[in-house]
């Protein structure tokens, strides 16, 4: 990952602990709602670790729709930096969960409850595609926080489902920390820009007075 202080540096030249398995029963502060399949794992058990396996390999997918988009087509060369730093860690998570499915034996089996689970990826990126750039990059680092905060949550339920320990754990600490951090790097990102901007503004304000006293 891009370490979130080179990502700082970047804009301006242009920490929440990792939920345990019972994050999957809290509530989506998001989107104020637990999330739809957070407590499948009832008295049946019916959701299988080849379930979670294609699920996780869906949400991995899903959460990167704004990184994707920024990385055709941009005008701010932060934005750039952290989409691309975005879709390099999930290709490396992906990674790790294709060893762990290959490893314990897990054909990935896509559940019923697959479209249920993606629709709120696809409502966030619906939103932007089509915008004009500019407005479309205005929204950019909110709309990546949307998501990894929502992929945080499913990973986590995802994780309290898993029986297989190694599936478990690449979901619980792996995936959701590499989210969390997408999330706090955002903050950040945007936090810098806010002020390299704010510092621009004062800057030819400071221009326009000297002129009118000449």
């Amino acid at each position: 990952m891009i370490a979130a202080a080179a990502l700082v540096a970047v804009a301006a030249c242009g920490s929440d602990e990792t939920p345990g398995t019972n994050a999957a029963a809290r509530p989506d502060s998001s989107a104020g709602e637990v999330a739809q399949y957070a407590l499948m794992k009832n008295n049946i058990g019916w959701l299988t670790d080849s379930n979670v396996v294609a699920l996780a390999t869906q949400v991995n997918a899903d959460a990167l729709g704004m990184a994707r988009l920024e990385a055709q087509v941009w005008s701010r060369e932060p934005f750039r930096v952290f989409a691309t730093s975005i879709i390099r860690d999930h290709a490396r998570l992906q990674f790790a969960l294709d060893s762990v499915a290959s490893l314990r034996r897990l054909p990935s089996q896509m559940p019923a409850v697959a479209p249920e689970m993606k629709a709120p990826y696809d409502s966030v990126l619906n939103t932007q595609i089509g915008l004009p750039l500019q407005e479309r990059e205005s929204q950019f680092l909110d709309m990546v926080i949307k998501e990894h905060q929502r992929s945080i949550v499913d990973f986590s339920a995802l994780a309290g489902n898993a029986s297989d320990p190694d599936l478990r754990g690449v979901l619980a600490t792996r995936a959701v920390l590499m989210e969390q951090t997408h999330v706090a790097q955002a903050r950040m990102l945007s936090d810098a820009i806010a002020r390299a901007d704010s510092a621009r503004q004062d800057s030819l304000k400071a221009r326009a007075e000297r002129r009118a006293r000449r």
